[in-house]
């Protein structure tokens, strides 16, 4: 290991700290190296603790932002070898965010293509028509406005502060599934279309 990399993993704190979490999870979840004494293995497992407890307060706070969405479609008829099938109204689904608490929810521009008709499910319960406010298809994002006031929007990073290989959870309702959670990694930033 090169003396930049131990410097990195070397610091307890901050972003390297949770960078160095595969090192720091290693010795509380497999047998102990001969090397490793049963303080630093106490120092490993609460530092985990720690870090898991940061993921669920995060998760906590951020839920309560995070919608469901479940749209009404009409799609038309598709042609096939055997004739046309019918039309119909078909029923899909997806996440959102609220980003301002006047009643502005950021979801996918799919979840919501084509929908006669929009419900978000708040994460108190209460079910709210929407209307599309506004759509880019070329990134897949899209804007519904429900009607209240006073919801809890998510705080955003700023932008410059985000770097590859940060931590990142994700938390949606993903097949009508309320208020899933996933952690993951910033893979990229900056990428246009």
């Amino acid at each position: 290991m090169s003396s930049t990399s131990s410097r990195r993993f070397a610091r307890p704190a901050g972003a390297a700290a949770i960078a160095a979490l595969g090192l720091a999870l290693a010795p509380a979840l497999a047998p102990a190296p001969a090397l490793a004494g049963p303080e630093e293995q106490q120092a490993n497992i609460a530092f985990a603790q720690r870090l898991g407890d940061a993921f669920a307060s995060v998760a906590e706070r951020a839920s309560e932002s995070v919608v469901s969405i479940r749209v009404a479609a009409r799609r038309g008829g598709q042609r096939t070898p055997f004739g046309r099938t019918p039309g119909g109204v078909v029923q899909g689904g997806g996440s959102g965010v609220i980003v301002r608490p006047n009643g502005f929810v950021l979801t996918n521009n799919h979840v919501i293509a084509g929908a006669e008709r929009i419900q978000v499910k708040l994460h108190d319960g209460r079910e709210l028509p929407a209307r599309v406010v506004g759509v880019d298809p070329a990134t897949d994002l899209a804007v519904v406005r429900i009607d209240a006031t006073g919801l809890p929007a998510a705080t955003f990073a700023p932008r410059d502060r985000i770097r590859v290989g940060e931590w990142a959870v994700a938390i949606g309702s993903p097949f009508g599934l309320d208020y899933t959670v996933t952690a993951g990694i910033v893979s990229a930033v900056g990428r246009g279309v």
